[in-house]
């Protein structure tokens, strides 16, 4: 499944943030673009932390929720 965690609770779309063509294999193929892994961040969080613009749009165009919040209250865009 590409819902599955490794053990720091991070999915398959985490680790592939900075391979936007594994982003989106993995989102044609039932990936959810808004797993959560440790404190509550999604994979749109960690590409926008990063700065991966070309993941941040992969993940928009194929339905992140830009308005989740991590467990500090956060968004995407703080």
């Amino acid at each position: 499944s590409n819902n599955m965690q490794n053990k720091y609770g991070r999915h398959p779309l985490h680790e592939s943030i900075e391979h936007d063509e594994c982003l989106k294999y993995l989102l044609m193929n039932g990936a959810n673009p808004d797993s959560l892994k440790r404190g509550d961040w999604t994979v749109l969080m960690c590409s926008a932390h990063k700065g991966l613009l070309p993941s941040v749009k992969v993940l928009i165009d194929n339905g992140a929720n830009i308005h989740l919040q991590n467990k500090d209250g956060w968004t995407a865009f703080h």
